[in-house]
């Protein structure tokens, strides 16, 4: 850990209860790895070859802009990119009462009531830094957003900068305020009121992310993304950049791999309006950009609050699908005339800026930030109730899996994906797993293996939800991510949901191969990285689950999440005591195994001293294994003869074994 962070952490960390200094270090253990330094060092160096072709560039083309703005908008020049210069932009009370927010902290019980993002940790990338004094804060003396990048007060006074200043840290400032403000003006307040924030400028986002994921920080925010018109609404970039998985995406799908309890919210964009002029053939379709069309991401629409009190999507809200027919934006939530704290930039030296304004602004840039902060209140409630934070994808899953349809037709869309998230729903679903009413876990599913589980219905309930989420591997970047005439799957880890009941099987929810007319059907998907089966008016009784994969699994093994429940949030349960337990047993692959014996170790054991033996068929003790405070680790057995053998692994009082076969 850097000094500036040691120390920033003992400021924002020093007493924390909810996402304990324990946690993140438990955390920074797991993810300390040479893989994952060698990701992050990739893609510092990519960066930067990526910034000195961009000042080749402006040396080269004298009508160049580094950066502009327009009535909304902040424009800054990132790259130069197969012959388009890349600029980024910002995506500019009725939020906490659609999202469920209101409902969650109105609750008699305490337990959820109390939910306002004690001691949680967010980290918001932007286009400039918010401004930490603001009295929604905390004020200058007991700020909760700490500034992680240098603010240059020593500013060329021209009314043009002034201009670009006051947009890029209004809008940071907002996104801020619509996750944590804590309600000074009722209207303004945040999702997650006593939440912190660490404020990020977004040059070289990627590898801030990927800072933000060694500290050990569970969600981040990036209300920004790839601009496809200019301040002329002139398109900026050829039609094949929309639905592409370019490198921002594989970028951002690399460092979630690598730090899978971090979760990145993404603004989906605002470019609707101009679909005629920057996608023409795709009838308001097909309009994302960038990490907009990363698999691990949440891509957040915005909807809005129309005649009549109609909740619907917004005129502006980016839609998918991606190239190969993904689901995006994977959810929505209001983006439309929200109020949040403001920043005005002071136009003389000799000026104090005022920290108690605000503004009403639209745009997927508040509809994420909402969405980040409603991910804080449920990891809240997973470390107040089990001591350690949920895996990104499991968050999702449960995003997912509560989400509040609007849609008219069944199943999700490219326009608002699963529907809108809501807050007091998740947290029923996380009490009711914890009451037994519900199912989530997190589970390992082996290369070339199954598995298979079974729960019961024991209420009748109008609709009952099976979903399964994962982090997966980055895909690869190539010229072929750009095309729509060659198919591209950008899924590498393929895994497949099926639920069987008295014969019969059950399909997830896919979408149908076309823009204009693309539409959510029942059947074998083959690009998503969640799967959602829906099960309308459910009889009472034993349902089989099985989750398995297509052909080989990357890296031999793949971690994902499983979620069922009742739309009534009770009467779901497993069958059998057996399997009501939480699984902890140390996984092995590959078995037989060459010379690298991979291990999966319950988490429990990881709170411990580990100690690990190898001993041979007869019981004769043959080695001690170094081990690492961490879950997964690898282990050298190349010293061993072929054989049949035991791993025994001891943590605290706890003790497990483990056979396995060597080649």
């Amino acid at each position: 850990m850097t000094p500036l962070l040691s120390m920033l952490f003992c400021l924002v960390g020093a007493s924390l209860s909810a996402q304990s200094l324990a946690v993140r270090q438990q955390l920074q253990q797991q993810y300390t790895t040479d893989v994952a330094k060698l990701t992050l060092q990739k893609i510092t160096n990519e960066e930067a070859v990526a910034r000195e072709k961009l000042h080749d560039y402006q040396k080269n083309n004298a009508h160049f802009k580094a950066q502009f703005t327009d009535e909304v908008n902040y424009y800054q020049a990132q790259r130069v990119e197969r012959n388009a210069v890349i600029y980024f932009k910002t995506h500019n009370a009725i939020s906490r009462r659609v999202s469920g927010v209101n409902q969650l902290n109105e609750s008699s019980n305490q337990a959820f009531n109390t939910l306002l993002g004690q001691e949680m940790v967010v980290g918001v990338i932007d286009g400039d830094l918010a401004f930490a004094r603001h009295i929604e804060f905390g004020g200058q003396a007991q700020s909760r957003v700490k500034m992680l990048d240098t603010w240059n007060e020593n500013i060329v006074e021209s009314d043009t900068v002034f201009a670009a200043i006051e947009r890029r840290r209004n809008h940071a400032t907002h996104v801020v305020g619509t996750i944590l403000a804590e309600g000074r003006k009722e209207e303004a307040k945040g999702m997650a009121p006593q939440a912190k924030a660490l404020s990020y400028q977004w040059m070289n986002d990627m590898v801030k992310l990927g800072n933000l994921g060694k500290q050990g920080v569970l969600v981040s925010n990036h209300s920004y993304g790839i601009a496809a018109i200019d301040d002329n609404k002139q398109p900026l970039l050829p039609r094949d950049y929309f639905g592409a998985y370019s490198i921002d995406a594989v970028h951002l799908d690399q460092l979630t791999y690598l730090y899978p309890y971090l979760q990145p919210v993404v603004a989906a964009g605002n470019d609707k309006l101009y679909a005629d002029i920057v996608n023409p053939d795709k009838k308001g379709m097909d309009l994302l950009l960038g990490h907009a069309n990363a698999k691990n991401a949440i891509v957040v629409g915005a909807v809005g609050i129309y005649e009549g009190g109609m909740l619907n999507e917004t005129e502006f809200s980016s839609n998918g699908p991606t190239n190969d027919f993904r689901i995006k934006p994977d959810i929505a939530a209001i983006g439309k005339d929200v109020v949040s704290s403001a920043y005005q930039y002071r136009f003389s030296n000799g000026e104090i800026e005022k920290d108690n304004l605000y503004t009403t602004l639209s745009g997927t840039s508040m509809a994420a930030p909402s969405v980040a902060g409603i991910l804080l209140l449920w990891q809240q409630w997973v470390l107040n109730h089990k001591k350690f934070p949920y895996k990104a994808a499991t968050i999702k899953g449960i995003m997912i899996n509560s989400a509040e349809a609007i849609a008219i037709e069944k199943g999700p869309n490219a326009r608002t994906g699963w529907g809108v998230i809501h807050a007091w729903n998740g947290i029923q679903l996380l009490d009711a797993a914890d009451k037994k009413q519900a199912v989530v876990r997190e589970e390992t599913l082996l290369n070339k293996k199954s598995n298979s589980l079974h729960i019961k219905v024991m209420e009748e309930m109008e609709q009952l939800s099976f979903t399964i989420c994962w982090t997966d591997v980055a895909g690869a970047y190539s010229e072929a991510n750009f095309s729509e005439d060659k198919g591209i799957k950008n899924l590498v880890n393929d895994l497949d949901l099926r639920v069987y009941k008295d014969g019969v099987e059950y399909f997830p929810w896919k979408l149908t191969n076309g823009y204009t007319v693309s539409k959510a059907v029942r059947g074998d998907n083959q690009v998503d990285n969640v799967e959602r089966i829906d099960i309308d008016n459910p009889e009472v009784g034993v349902y089989e689950i099985v989750v398995s994969h297509k052909g080989q699994l990357v890296n031999q093994v793949q971690d994902y999440s499983l979620i069922v429940n009742g739309n009534t949030y009770s009467g779901v349960g497993l069958e059998s005591a057996n399997e009501d337990k939480e699984v902890e047993k140390i996984i092995a692959w590959p078995n037989p195994v060459g010379d690298i014996l991979n291990i999966e170790i319950p988490q429990a054991f990881v709170f411990s001293a580990i100690e690990a033996a190898i001993y041979d068929r007869t019981g004769k003790y043959i080695a001690t294994m170094p081990m690492q405070a961490t879950n997964r680790q690898s282990l050298n057995v190349s010293f061993l003869p072929s054989g049949m053998y035991f791993l025994t692994i001891k943590g605290g009082v706890k003790k497990q074994q483990v056979k396995f076969l060597k080649r």
